[in-house]
């Protein structure tokens, strides 16, 4: 079984994040991290919303 959770840096208050564009308000989407419950093994991911402008951005 798998459960996805939030990421978050060092400020316990800021999800962790990919910057997707450059200047002075970037673009950017937030990283998950999916979880096996019954491995440990933990994989980052985007929301499909997010993966959905990181393809827009990337075909620009």
């Amino acid at each position: 079984m798998k459960k996805i959770f939030k990421t978050m840096t060092n400020n316990a208050s800021i999800p962790l994040k990919l910057k997707l564009t450059r200047g002075l308000f970037p673009r950017t989407a937030e990283v998950l991290a999916e979880v096996d419950l019954e491995t440990g093994e933990v994989t980052f991911k985007v929301s499909e919303e997010d993966l959905k402008k990181i393809k827009q951005d990337i075909e620009k």
